[in-house]
């Protein structure tokens, strides 16, 4: 039945989403699984979950990095390249979940997995572009079907590497022949082609319904400039340090903890930075492919900004600098990926030791802020959303039914949509019952 479901929202819903939707319907089942059979909390199968994403998107950009680097002619073992992004990524993410609709701390499927793929599709393209394997191209293509599949934005990155493609083989050209050249042409593009088809295809069978959600209705006015603006700046790390602050009661205070994990993870950093010895690489480079590189990702990262930017949605949430939606995935990722891309190609023997001292500095700087800013705002957020952590903690330990309808009722008194809070309530108490033989709430009456 919950497949059905799913296969029929694929068809009928706003976006084509092949992959994501069956799979954020088996992350839901399996979620709803393990609580109500096996009675592990929610919250393990969701810190679980999310930190395996973020795992698998340091672990994609790792390989782009990998391959951003043997196509300078320089090499590095893939784990230190894993530490190199992973430090970059983690330190600078930003909470924005106490005020929008963060990717961070919501969904974890949401963003990030579709980052993570994207970068796949990117790393195999650059792969065969260097290598002209077939099975590079095939798992290229692999990716790229299954990331825009799963999330209609990483279309941005499709597009750029099709883009770099045509610069490339014209710049790679090693015959007069036209109609070779353009035979050569087709086969680089045969991934981007694909892709293109799959995405047409799900326009035609789901475009006319684009205009049911806000988040897919296009709206094209003034405010899609401004609304593209601040969706940019906001993906940089810092951008929502004010908005932050206002949202913390205008200081932040310093916290014991979030300074000795700062000063843990820079001290770690700058041990590991030393023995991996990657102050010693970018001597040579290639021009093209580190073009490519830095066109395509970022390429991406406006396109897939852009295409939320015109929506109802995201232009009627996103009021100052710091509001963000998925979108904020990509942003993040991408600038951490170009600042790992900046490290690597600096030749730190000819950077003055006053010059990295300063850097090391500021960089320390920036960990124990944003640290401790997001320490704070995930206490914050742990404190508003009490009742819905007791809430899950009653259905799957089994409480007493007194318990489970105080903490339903405890519930349902906060400020939810009205569909959300019906649905919510509907799908517990079957739910429970599927589980258990009984409601979880027999006395149970709706505010009027």
């Amino acid at each position: 039945m919950s497949l059905a479901d799913c296969i029929h929202t694929v068809f009928s819903g706003a976006s084509f989403r092949l992959v994501g939707v069956p799979l954020g319907g088996l992350f839901n089942w399996l979620t709803l699984q393990m609580s109500g059979r096996f009675q592990i909390d929610f919250w393990i199968t969701y810190a679980g979950t999310k930190f395996l994403i973020f795992l698998f998107v340091c672990f994609s950009a790792s390989k782009l990095l990998r391959e951003f680097l043997s196509s300078t002619g320089r090499s590095l073992p893939r784990f230190s390249l894993l530490v190199l992004f992973s430090s970059v990524f983690l330190t600078s993410l930003q909470l924005h979940g106490y005020w929008s609709n963060d990717p961070v701390t919501s969904y974890p499927l949401s963003g990030y997995l579709s980052v993570g793929l994207t970068f796949m599709f990117l790393a195999y393209s650059f792969e065969f572009l260097r290598t002209s394997k077939r099975d590079i191209q095939l798992k290229s293509l692999f990716f790229g079907l299954i990331a825009v599949a799963n999330y209609e934005l990483s279309l941005g990155a499709v597009i750029g590497m099709g883009l770099f493609v045509l610069v490339y083989s014209w710049s790679t050209k090693r015959t007069k022949s036209w109609s070779r050249s353009f035979a050569q042409l087709l086969k680089l593009q045969t991934p981007q082609i694909i892709i293109g088809l799959y995405v047409v295809m799900g326009r035609f069978i789901t475009g006319r319904n684009a205009s049911t959600y806000a988040g897919t209705t296009v709206r094209l006015d003034s405010s899609f400039v401004p609304t593209l603006s601040k969706a940019l700046i906001s993906s940089f790390p810092g951008s929502s340090w004010i908005l932050s602050r206002d949202f913390l009661g205008g200081s932040v205070a310093m916290s014991i903890r979030a300074t000795v994990i700062a000063f843990t993870i820079i001290f770690a950093m700058f041990l590991y930075g030393k023995r991996a010895g990657i102050r010693h690489l970018a001597e040579h480079t290639n021009g093209l492919m580190i073009s490519g590189v830095l066109f395509t990702i970022s390429f991406y990262w406006i396109f897939g900004t852009a295409l939320q930017s015109m929506t109802i949605k995201v232009q009627d949430e996103t009021p100052r600098i710091g509001y963000v939606y998925t979108h904020y995935a990509i942003g993040s990722s991408v600038i951490a990926l170009v600042v790992a891309i900046v490290l690597l190609s600096i030749n730190w023997n000819r950077v003055r030791p006053n010059m990295q001292l300063f850097l090391a500095i500021f960089a320390s700087f920036f960990i124990l802020v944003q640290l401790t800013i997001n320490w704070r705002l995930s206490g914050q957020l742990r404190a508003s959303f009490v009742p819905n952590a007791q809430l899950t903690k009653v259905f799957t330990h089994q409480y007493p039914e007194n318990e489970r309808c105080e903490a339903l009722r405890n519930w349902t008194a906060g400020n939810w949509p009205e569909y959300y809070e019906t649905e919510m309530v509907a799908g517990l108490q079957t739910s429970y019952f599927h589980f258990h033989g009984v409601s979880f709430c027999n006395s149970f009456v709706p505010n009027p």
